[in-house]
């Protein structure tokens, strides 16, 4: 779901990976409606998916690291387009073909999606060792969430490939506590990250 911190995760996890273990960890920014990875890191792209897209007939792995945008935590992102429309020739076959190559190209390949269920989450979900739900302490939004757990039953998403991070938790009186949310769910949530100030910081100054 859009708003839940989902890209803030992944964009600090990245770094966070990438601070051990330089160059060899790639952010991809596969929300190519809406893209933020960019912003948050306060970097300027000279290329992004578009790049690679025209660059199709010759895309390799030296090339995709050409097209990476490097950030001071050493960090290789491929950014999501400036525009959904210059995004939109963009299809799920290429977007596999990338990851492919990145997954042979880096350690560590972290994915931030874009928030809707189609064809490129569903490529995405069958390339990705795990798959990272995030989730807050809200009633409407642990609902919808629910019902995504149906979904990924129904394309035979295996339950070991998922995790839950239950973000932002809210302790304040009527939020549902811990307890409360996995009872809903149905399943534990695997990590829990408090709610902090901090991060909307963080977002504002481009500084993980």
């Amino acid at each position: 779901k859009g708003g839940v911190g989902k890209s803030t995760c992944a964009i600090n996890t990245a770094v966070g990976l990438a601070t051990n273990h330089s160059n060899r960890v790639a952010l991809i920014d596969c929300s190519l409606q809406m893209g933020v990875c960019a912003v948050q890191l306060n970097l300027q792209p000279e290329a992004t998916l578009v790049d690679a897209w025209n660059e199709r007939d010759r895309l390799d792995e030296q090339l995709l690291r050409q097209l990476m945008t490097e950030h001071e935590s050493g960090l290789h992102v491929m950014c999501a387009p400036p525009s959904a429309i210059e995004a939109a020739e963009i299809d799920d076959a290429f977007l596999s073909r990338v990851l492919l190559m990145a997954r042979r190209t880096y350690d560590y390949v972290i994915i931030d999606t874009f928030p809707m269920f189609d064809r490129t989450v569903m490529t995405i979900l069958d390339l990705c060792d795990q798959s990272y739900i995030v989730v807050e302490n809200v009633v409407p939004t642990l609902q919808m969430v629910k019902g995504f757990f149906t979904l990924l039953e129904e394309f035979s998403i295996p339950l070991e490939q998922q995790r839950i991070v239950l973000n932002r938790y809210s302790s304040k009186s009527g939020s549902p506590k811990t307890s409360d949310v996995s009872q809903y769910l149905g399943r534990e949530a695997d990590y829990i990250i408090p709610s902090d100030p901090g991060f909307i910081t963080a977002a504002n100054t481009g500084e993980p």
